[in-house]
């Protein structure tokens, strides 16, 4: 972790938090460890394992994105263990690492569209089954989890619902292409009642948004990370969607800080994780990334509008969260600018001695 921009991020995210004693003399697990999210997780909880008093740190992650350089050099030491598996196969009765588990942040996912088109199945199991494979082996010990959904769940709202309330219905379909994560995101948060209500178990449930910043592989097939493919390895962004295409983007600390805030809520409830104040459409997000290219990179980058209406099928026009519960329960208030965030994730990949 020698990176500035990781440090400062890392600071940030602690300056930004209250009371974190819940973690002393805990065992932490963080499933998807190796995406962007439980990357900074991990990280964070390793900077300040000993501060905080944390006894052990166990991340799992199948690394279905293939080995990234960023997440070398966390699971390296005592306690900060690191297992690769997929969840869907682990026995957590074998596993002797998982047996005394205080807190859970259940992030293991396949959250790119890309891949709903190529393993629907495996992206419908590792939301549903192997999250109720968890719930089983933990349901009758004293124990937290935070459970991680999606913003997919609204779909499509009218325009009088977004910004987009937590007690809002989504309106998905249960037979297209992006089905199997809307569908099975949705069964996980049932599952997480269920087991709340017959289990008296400890569970919370973060919505995200659109998350982005260090950490996102060039694998993760979104707009973020197929843009600073494209400005790194071309001098072309292909925008494949209209510019009635929007989403709120939310720079991965500020998501940290909210998921951790949420994770030391004392009781069972659903929140949004994002940032309102940064709703642009596509097109404008190719826009930042160019001028970042001519300013970090000395690169003209062209911008080219192709639309695909195979992609684009069942796809929200509009994603944009209302956080004012997360502001007022948890005391959630996101500050880093779309742009400022983007300039640290292309500073960050140019630091990079590989890409």
């Amino acid at each position: 972790m020698s990176s500035p921009i990781i440090t400062d991020d890392l600071n940030y995210i602690y300056k930004n938090l209250g009371n974190l004693k819940k973690f002393k003399n805990k065992n932490i697990l963080i499933t998807g460890c190796a995406g962007i999210v439980g990357f900074y997780l991990s990280s964070f909880f390793k900077k300040y394992k000993n501060k905080l008093g944390i006894r052990k740190i166990i991340g799992v992650d199948n690394n279905s994105y293939k080995s990234s350089p960023w997440t070398k050099g966390i699971f390296n030491q005592k306690n900060v263990i690191f297992l690769k598996k997929d969840i869907n196969k682990i026995n957590f009765k074998k596993e002797k690492h998982l047996k005394k588990i205080d807190y859970i942040f259940h992030m293991a996912t396949v959250a790119s569209p890309y891949y709903f088109n190529k393993n629907p199945i495996n992206v419908f199991n590792t939301n549903c089954m192997a999250y109720q494979n968890m719930l089983e082996f933990y349901k009758n010990k004293k124990i937290s989890i935070l459970y991680f959904s999606t913003s997919e769940l609204y779909g499509t709202p009218e325009k009088k619902f977004i910004p987009t309330k937590e007690n809002f219905v989504g309106k998905i379909t249960t037979l297209g292409p992006r089905a199997c994560y809307d569908e099975s995101k949705r069964a996980g948060e049932t599952l997480s009642y269920i087991y709340k209500e017959k289990y008296k178990m400890n569970i919370k449930i973060v919505r995200l948004f659109n998350t982005y910043g260090p950490g996102q592989s060039f694998q993760d097939r979104r707009a973020v990370s197929d843009f600073a493919r494209n400005i790194f390895f071309s001098n072309k962004i292909i925008i494949l969607s209209s510019k009635k295409y929007t989403r709120s983007f939310c720079y991965v600390s500020d998501t940290v800080v909210g998921i951790l805030k949420a994770q030391l809520h004392n009781k069972f409830d659903v929140f949004n994780i994002g940032n309102s104040n940064e709703e642009i459409n596509i097109y404008t997000l190719a826009k930042i990334f160019k001028l970042a290219a001519k300013e970090i990179l000395n690169k003209d980058i062209k911008l080219i509008l192709k639309m695909n209406n195979r992609v684009l099928k069942d796809v929200p026009i509009r994603r944009c969260p209302d956080t004012s519960k997360a502001k007022i329960v948890l005391g959630f208030k996101p500050t880093i600018t779309i742009k400022s965030g983007i300039n640290k994730y292309i500073k960050y990949l140019k630091s990079l001695k590989r890409i």
